[in-house]
């Protein structure tokens, strides 16, 4: 194992580029507007969002927080897609956050329950794009037919 051990501390260390802007991107889903001494404006409006009015006018005035406050505090994550499904008799809202890490990133998921008490993050996944395969030519051997 060629990568230092983080000695039992209470962070995992991000070891490349695209771990460290995830990690970011989750503080700031994680954090709520006004939580933050001296950056007042840095996070979100999730949890507050949960106390609102459930409404389908809340999920677009969510969509467009969240997807400008990605722009504005980190620009080198690039949103695919926001989906919100509102659990209306749970007081919770799911969010399937759709995106990669700059324009050579692979696609990411996270999948986001907003709660009464809490804001969790459920799932990190890359999203597998299929490919596939289309034949464009064939190779027909020219020496014999024992094919030597």
């Amino acid at each position: 194992n060629s990568k230092p051990k983080s000695g039992g501390s209470v962070f995992a260390l991000s070891y490349t580029t695209e771990d460290q802007a995830i990690s970011n991107l989750k503080n700031l889903l994680l954090t709520s507007k006004g939580e933050r001494i001296m950056q007042p404006e840095f996070g979100t409006f999730i949890r507050n969002s949960i106390f609102e009015q459930n409404t389908e006018t809340l999920v677009e005035i969510l969509r467009e927080s969240i997807t400008s406050d990605i722009n504005r505090w980190l620009p080198y994550i690039l949103i695919n897609s926001i989906d919100i499904n509102r659990r209306i008799d749970q007081n919770a809202i799911d969010f399937s956050l759709k995106f990669r890490v700059g324009k050579r990133g692979a696609n990411r998921i996270i999948n986001i329950l907003a709660q009464e008490n809490e804001i969790t993050i459920i799932s990190e996944d890359v999203e597998m794009e299929t490919t596939q395969l289309i034949q464009v030519d064939t190779f027909t051997p020219s020496f014999g037919s024992t094919g030597y």
